[in-house]
Protein backbone atom coordinates (compact mmCIF):
# COMPACT_ATOMS: atom_id res chain seq x y z
CA UNK A 1 0.00 0.00 0.00
CA UNK A 2 2.61 2.39 0.78
CA UNK A 3 4.30 1.92 -2.27
CA UNK A 4 1.43 2.60 -4.50
CA UNK A 5 0.41 5.58 -2.49
CA UNK A 6 4.58 6.68 -2.86
CA UNK A 7 3.72 6.60 -6.96
CA UNK A 8 0.76 8.52 -6.93
CA UNK A 9 2.69 11.25 -4.70
CA UNK A 10 5.59 11.10 -6.51
CA UNK A 11 3.93 11.61 -9.99
CA UNK A 12 2.45 14.72 -8.86
CA UNK A 13 5.31 15.66 -7.79
CA UNK A 14 7.58 15.57 -10.54
CA UNK A 15 4.88 17.25 -12.34
CA UNK A 16 4.60 20.30 -9.90
CA UNK A 17 8.70 20.55 -9.80
CA UNK A 18 9.12 20.62 -13.93
CA UNK A 19 6.19 22.95 -13.83
CA UNK A 20 7.65 25.11 -11.10
CA UNK A 21 11.23 24.78 -12.00
CA UNK A 22 12.35 23.02 -8.70
CA UNK A 23 14.99 20.68 -8.27
CA UNK A 24 13.08 17.39 -9.70
CA UNK A 25 15.76 14.88 -7.20
CA UNK A 26 14.85 17.10 -4.62
CA UNK A 27 10.97 16.30 -4.59
CA UNK A 28 11.46 12.72 -5.43
CA UNK A 29 13.47 12.51 -2.04
CA UNK A 30 11.38 14.74 -0.13
CA UNK A 31 8.42 12.68 -1.04
CA UNK A 32 10.07 9.44 -0.12
CA UNK A 33 11.52 10.39 3.11
CA UNK A 34 8.12 11.87 4.40
CA UNK A 35 6.23 8.54 3.13
CA UNK A 36 9.18 6.41 5.03
CA UNK A 37 8.95 8.87 8.30
CA UNK A 38 5.43 8.97 8.00
CA UNK A 39 4.99 5.18 8.15
CA UNK A 40 6.84 4.96 11.49
CA UNK A 41 5.58 7.99 13.01
CA UNK A 42 1.65 6.58 12.34
CA UNK A 43 0.29 5.61 15.51
CA UNK A 44 -2.08 3.12 12.94
CA UNK A 45 0.57 2.21 11.08
CA UNK A 46 1.63 -2.12 10.90
CA UNK A 47 5.26 -0.24 11.59
CA UNK A 48 4.34 0.98 14.84
CA UNK A 49 2.47 -1.84 15.62
CA UNK A 50 4.75 -4.11 14.83
CA UNK A 51 7.38 -2.30 17.27
CA UNK A 52 5.24 -2.19 20.33
CA UNK A 53 4.88 -6.02 19.67
CA UNK A 54 8.34 -6.73 19.81
CA UNK A 55 9.16 -4.55 22.75
CA UNK A 56 6.09 -5.75 24.36
CA UNK A 57 4.53 -2.16 24.66
CA UNK A 58 1.25 -1.22 25.82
Amino acid sequence: MLLSTLLVVNALGVTLAQQSGTNILLVISAVFVSGAFGAFASPLSDHTVTLCVILSLR
